[in-house]
């Protein structure tokens, strides 16, 4: 009977323990069910995130088919797929434009920014477009012309000036083509609103006095609106730090003392001067003179950019060992300017400009260009005479430039490229 009882006992604990190891393992599976299936639902999460941000680059890449206009938005389909699309607006930014994508999978979205600017033309795949004026080039010293050229009908020789002849074998290096019937226009739409903003500034009355922007820390997003300063006085801007969505304007004139750090703000005044080793990107609008003093570096995408209004003379000056990588660009024609004899394009021979030089008349250009250079034409000047499209010891040699290079919008219907995802 006792060894009944005891066997019975047995027999209960067995079960309860198989009790307990049944709900252990039921828990467990549990457990691993819903872990799996929530990783799961993360994995689906994270993958239509992903796609989401897929469809901004999808998204860019259908954007750029057509050409870049300020002020658009559109929402645009992909892959005719009912889950994926993108969202774009624009705005321009100097003669750059912003692009902001949205890419939607489903219920899920992602946004980022975007620099775009123009894609090279044919004709700006070239170290040199000369207009025809019915008035050969001239080579003489060291002048170095490489890759293709486009040159006037009446051609391309070999002269002196003082007492320097042309020192190289060949004339150029590369391709000669005719710029006969040919023109570079200038006419991109943002050209045009750039040049809206400096009918604003010389319409307005320039104080006479001069304030200091000293020690100011601007780090505006791109998402946000602009942040503009605005002034009537010349301006001296001294140990501060602008970066992103940031402006200046004033009627009078803008130093940049060496102290500074600038990263994609736009300066317009009538007058602009880098002070000696300032190093910084911008976008630097003047209507009467912009002067960039000795070891001067403005960075990639840095643009120049003077636009001549009226009759007075204006002056654009490249100091000793500066540099510019990006764009520099005169134009008299936009805000009815007129040539004048006192007119001063220069660019000194240790001067490198990275990128592209588009100016309509009168470029002294003693420095080099890797690039391309479209000109009206050149006017050297020395102590003795002044030479109608004369080079001496020049370089434009468009071999040189970086493949992946993005210039400023300057030709109408040009084809956008994204410069950097911000």
């Amino acid at each position: 009977m006792i060894l009944s009882l005891k066997h019975i006992h047995l027999q209960g604990g067995s079960l309860l323990y198989v009790l307990m190891m049944v709900l252990i393992i039921s828990g467990l599976m549990s457990a691993y069910v819903l872990v799996n299936a929530y990783q799961l639902s993360l994995l689906d999460k994270l993958y239509a995130e992903e796609l989401a941000r897929e469809n901004i680059y999808s998204g860019m890449n259908v954007f750029l088919a057509s050409p870049f206009s300020a002020g658009d938005s559109l929402r645009q389909s992909l892959y005719e797929s009912s889950l994926d699309s993108s969202i774009i607006r624009t705005e321009d930014w100097g003669l750059f434009g912003l692009v902001q994508v949205t890419g939607i999978h489903g219920h899920k979205n992602a946004t980022q920014w975007a620099l775009v600017g123009q894609e090279l033309s044919m004709e700006r795949k070239s170290g040199l477009f000369l207009d025809d004026q019915k008035s050969a080039l001239v080579l003489a010293g060291n002048t170095l012309l490489k890759g293709t050229v486009y040159i006037p009908a009446a051609g391309i020789k070999k002269g002196t000036v003082g007492r320097k002849g042309f020192e190289r074998e060949e004339l150029v290096d590369g391709q000669q083509k005719s710029s006969r019937g040919k023109e570079l226009l200038m006419d991109h739409p943002l050209i045009s609103l750039v040049g809206d903003s400096l009918k604003g500034l010389v319409a307005d009355t320039a104080s006479e006095e001069t304030y200091y922007l000293r020690k100011m820390e601007i780090h505006q997003p791109w998402e946000g609106e602009t942040y503009l300063i605005r002034s009537q006085h010349n301006l001296i801007l001294d140990e501060s730090s602008l970066s992103g969505k940031c402006m200046i304007y004033t009627p009078g004139d803008i130093l940049v003392k060496v102290n500074n750090q600038l990263e994609h703000i736009q300066l317009f005044a009538r007058r602009i001067r880098f002070e000696e080793g300032f190093e910084g990107t911008c976008q630097a609008f003047a209507t009467q003179e912009l002067i960039v003093e000795k070891k001067v570096s403005l960075n990639y995408p840095s643009v120049l950019g003077l636009f001549k209004a009226g009759k007075e003379a204006v002056r654009l000056r490249m100091l000793e060992d500066s540099r510019l990588e990006g764009a520099l660009i005169m134009s008299e024609k936009l805000l009815a300017g007129e040539p004048q004899r006192d007119d001063f394009i220069w660019i000194s021979p240790t001067t490198s400009i990275w990128g592209m030089v588009d100016v309509s008349y009168g470029l002294t250009l003693n420095g080099k260009v890797y690039g391309h250079t479209h000109v009206g034409d050149f006017l050297l000047r020395t102590a003795g005479a002044t030479y109608k499209n004369y080079l001496l010891d020049s370089e434009l040699n468009f071999t040189e430039l970086h493949a992946d290079f993005v210039g400023p919008f300057v030709d109408k219907d040009s084809r956008s490229k994204v410069l950097s995802w911000l």
